[in-house]
């Protein structure tokens, strides 16, 4: 059967490149035609189309030139809207019950929204209803609020149905009688509330949120109701630490098919890097960069504002280009709003294409008798820990060459080669999670911890805190099975365990700091390899999820290191692998003489 709703030819237009839109778009509409051929999931065209139209023959828009009209969903509009409900699961409940849309200030996302409460609130056949327009503040929360209000009040056939509380500006409360349902806002001020029961959440502006709070309390009141519906709608913001961050994050992983969440539907836009660019690792344009989009170029406006011409114009977003350019101190925020950039974002350290590259099979077997260091990393109890080892090729090289240090004393720098004859590098990563509470914690994180754990990509120890005798064993088990010359490990969080495996197991532990000095080489050697597709890691999800989170930080010096507080999740086994080949990189068996590199130095 062919499917050719609104929603799916969208889609097919724009993976044909007939439509201008980014690089999160297109893999939107990507994951919509291929998920189309999967059997567990079942694609309801009749309800996407009943959806649609439910928009155009029963709400009406307000303010300005659209007071009054019928709400005519432009294409990308109809995309969203019938992803959300025309995707089923086997048990023929809705897919999706989470959205997140990031698109730029002005494009209608607040009237989406609005309509998409009041479907849930009438048509949605839902016993008691409750449906939340809800905000950082009581003002914001409003804002959508007030156009499901004008929105009823328009339409012929919900302004009979829908009774609203309080009287123009001041209405608070919509009530559906027929179900016993209601839409009311709602705002993190308002405290004491308990009992939330909510059938639909709409988020607006979640970039203007502090903290997860308010998004956390709605969505732990959806357990009871059959097809919740979290529908969140914000523009780019700036704080790395925010919700808002760590949904965009996260949206981008399941896009990017780092994270498998059937349970996500992700429409996010925004100007591209060049493919330079995003192979190093800069999702959004680089400054000065003459192939990455420039917000000033008119024709990429389109990748940020679907709705360009239509509830935005040309005019406007012109004004705001040249207020960025003239007054420099509007520049980070017409970026923000007008173009989806997140104004203090990071480079991602590890090209993800390339990273996927580097994802073959490991032969098990071809590993016994191969040369393998370890890297242990325990970096916090109650979190995760990742050990790893890495196995050797046989013409490992490293040159080292004299360098002079901030005292005026000689230093021997050891650089690892990358090239055409350098054999390939194996990683087996093993990660622990305390035991209780994994569901919750993958709840609270949106990562799927639990679903690893099943997996068997992460194992849960006993208790609240990692239980380091289950690591231990481990340990001992890959020396009974693997040749494991040393063990690096960071001996500020580490020093016990590595005394017991050392004095009870007989391993040689290695001390690694975490300094510009012990990791600078490390990191940019695993850079390389990544790059050059000489590092396989057997395609773990756990990894590969943390190599997708990794930001390096950078000293005047040039020297690299990973950075914790700059990485938007847990990177403890991409730490763990820089520790090993740290470790390699420092006695790597067959190396260079310091005196073929300088020679001999002269009094």
């Amino acid at each position: 059967m062919v499917v050719n709703d609104a929603g799916t030819r969208y889609a097919r237009a724009v993976v044909a490149g007939k439509v201008v839109v980014g690089r999160w778009v297109r893999l939107a509409c990507e994951r919509h035609l291929c998920d189309l051929k999967r059997s567990d999931l079942h694609y309801d065209a009749a309800a996407a189309k009943d959806a649609i139209e439910f928009f155009k023959h029963v709400l009406r828009l307000n303010g300005g030139e659209f007071e009054g009209k019928p709400f005519v969903l432009q294409a990308w509009e109809a995309f969203i809207i019938a992803s959300v409900f025309g995707w089923k699961q086997a048990d023929g409940y809705r897919r999706f019950n989470w959205v997140y849309c990031e698109i730029g200030k002005g494009n209608g996302k607040s009237p989406i929204a609005a309509g998409v409460g009041l479907k849930l609130l009438a048509v949605d056949n839902e016993m008691r209803a409750e449906i939340y327009s809800a905000a950082a503040d009581k003002e914001q929360a409003k804002v959508l609020f007030r156009d499901a209000v004008a929105m009823v009040e328009q339409s012929p056939h919900l302004s009979r149905r829908i009774i609203p509380s309080g009287v123009g500006e001041n209405v608070y409360n919509l009530a559906y009688p027929a179900l016993g349902s209601w839409f009311r806002p709602w705002s993190k001020e308002r405290r004491g509330k308990s009992g939330f029961r909510p059938h639909g959440a709409l988020i607006d502006e979640l970039h203007e949120h502090a903290d997860s709070t308010l998004v956390e309390m709605l969505r732990e009141g959806f357990k009871g109701r059959r097809q919740p519906l979290l529908f969140e709608i914000t523009n780019a913001g700036f704080d790395r630490r925010s919700v808002c961050w760590q949904h965009h994050e996260y949206a981008g992983k399941v896009l990017k098919r780092l994270i498998e969440n059937d349970r996500l539907f992700a429409y996010v836009c925004g100007l591209d890097s060049c493919a330079e660019h995003f192979e190093g690792g800069h999702d959004q344009p680089v400054e000065d960069c003459e192939k990455c989009d420039d917000f000033r170029n008119e024709r990429v406006w389109l990748k940020a504002n679907p709705n360009l011409g239509v509830s935005i114009r040309n005019e406007y977003l012109r004004d705001r280009v040249r207020e960025a350019d003239d007054l420099p101190a509007t520049r980070n925020t017409v970026l923000r709003l007008n173009f989806c950039q997140w104004t203090q974002a990071s480079a991602r350290f590890i090209p993800a294409n390339h990273w996927r590259d580097c994802g073959g099979a490991i032969d098990y077997e071809r590993l016994r008798g191969r040369r393998c260091i370890g890297g242990l990393d325990l970096a916090n109890s109650i979190d995760l820990a990742a050990f790893g080892l890495l196995f050797l090729p046989d013409n490992l090289r490293v040159t080292e060459t004299v360098e002079k240090s901030e005292a005026g004393a000689d230093e021997i720098k050891r650089t690892m080669i990358v090239d055409e004859e350098t054999g390939e590098f194996d990683f087996l990563a093993y990660f622990w999670i305390p035991g209780d509470n994994v569901k919750a914690r993958a709840d609270r994180d949106r990562v799927p911890y639990d679903v690893w754990t099943r997996q068997g990509l992460i194992e849960a120890t006993p208790g609240n805190i990692i239980d380091y005798s289950y690591i231990k064993q481990k340990i001992a088990a890959l020396a009974a099975a693997y040749k494991i010359e040393q063990i690096g490990y960071d001996p500020w969080n580490a020093m016990q365990i590595a005394v017991q495996l050392q004095d009870v197991h007989g391993l040689k532990m290695v001390e690694v700091r975490q300094g510009y000095r012990s990791l600078s080489e490390p990191t940019t050697g695993l850079l390389r390899l990544v790059m050059a597709h000489k590092l396989r890691h057997g395609g773990n999800a756990v990894l590969s999820w943390m190599a997708d989170n990794l930001v390096a930080t950078v000293d005047p010096a040039g020297n690299r290191k990973p950075d914790r507080d700059k990485s938007t999740e847990k990177i403890d086994g991409m730490v763990a692998l820089i520790i090993s080949l740290a470790v390699a990189i420092r006695e790597p068996g067959v190396q260079a003489s310091v005196y073929e590199s300088r020679g001999v130095l002269r009094c």
